[in-house]
């Protein structure tokens, strides 16, 4: 396949990448019941068709046209609140190559920093971002950082870089920064 990837491709695998997170396996080991381009019914506005994937484990998401995921139910008892914030933040670059990763949940952060999180998804309506944000020409051996936030039932992972600007998404830059004080300072890079 060349050019842009299948929409269904996407969005299986980030369905799959998320199912296994939830039941910690690995995306071989589920079970595809059946992928349907349906109209969602769920919601009062007007969204157009999305893919309805039904997993086992009773598992079901929608996953729209651009990879966004949503879980629908959670029948099985396997996953957590329908309000519950995840985030996993990596930054990788710098003159050695060096990496740092950052995970938590809301019962790793304050009240204040849950506040200042929330606040964040709103100001930079993350999960309608594109999955990659330019920022410019990339800085040489600057750094790139990946985001991927759980947000209830829903999930998206964003990409950008140091770069000479201006920042597509100045409200994105912004959350980067506030997770960079978060994080590790990044170091060498493993080698396993």
């Amino acid at each position: 396949m060349t050019g842009e990837q299948n929409a269904a491709v996407v969005a299986l695998s980030r369905v799959l990448a998320d199912a296994a997170d939830v039941l910690g396996t690995s995306p071989e080991d589920i079970l595809v019941r059946s992928l349907e381009l349906r109209s969602r019914t769920d919601d009062p506005s007007p969204l157009p068709p999305a893919f309805l994937i039904r997993l086992g484990h009773d598992l079901e998401y929608w996953a729209d046209t651009q990879g966004n995921i949503e879980r629908v139910e959670d029948p099985g008892g396997h996953g957590g609140k329908d309000n519950e914030l995840r985030l996993r933040f990596e930054q990788a670059g710098g003159i050695g190559g060096w990496t740092s990763r950052y995970e938590a949940d809301e019962s790793d952060l304050s009240t204040g920093e849950t506040t200042q999180l929330r606040r964040h998804l709103e100001d930079t309506n993350f999960f309608t971002l594109p999955d990659e944000v330019a920022n410019g020409e990339r800085i040489p051996d600057g750094y790139s950082y990946t985001l991927w936030i759980a947000h209830g039932r829903r999930n998206h992972e964003v990409r950008t870089y140091d770069g000479t600007g201006p920042h597509q998404s100045p409200a994105l830059e912004s959350l980067i920064e506030w997770l960079r004080q978060r994080s590790p300072s990044p170091g060498p890079a493993s080698r396993t």
